[in-house]
């Protein structure tokens, strides 16, 4: 009974060897042709001065609950509570009208405002 589940050990044992011999062997390969070094050529390359991707702003008059939870510090709560007050102004006129809801101070408004739109 041990030499069978010895033998079943083995088994992916030596294939995982036999994994990495012939990897390495393609490695090896790769810089004795050159292969290797043509593909990292090959990379395209980003410099530091890359252009930043434009942030997508959340529009308050059109995101979903599960939009507004993945503002900072927007939980459930807050996102069921901004609907409710678009829905009752029948959206929002300014982004400022949201620090009328309870949970989004000063603070909060703060942290968010960068993100958020009501284009």
């Amino acid at each position: 009974m041990e030499n069978q589940i010895q033998k079943y050990l083995m088994i992916p044992a030596l294939l995982g060897l036999l994994s990495c011999y012939f990897w390495g062997l393609n490695l090896w390969q790769n810089r004795v042709d050159g292969t290797l070094n043509q593909e990292i050529n090959d990379l395209p390359v980003f410099s530091e001065q890359s252009e930043p991707k434009e942030e997508v702003k959340i529009n308050l008059n059109t995101a979903t609950k599960e939009e507004l939870m993945t503002l900072s510090g927007v939980g459930e709560k807050i996102a069921e509570r901004i609907l409710e007050k678009r829905e009752t102004l029948g959206g929002f006129h300014s982004v400022e009208q949201i620090t009328e809801i309870q949970g989004i101070g000063e603070k909060l408004f703060e942290q968010i405002q960068p993100h958020i739109t009501i284009e």
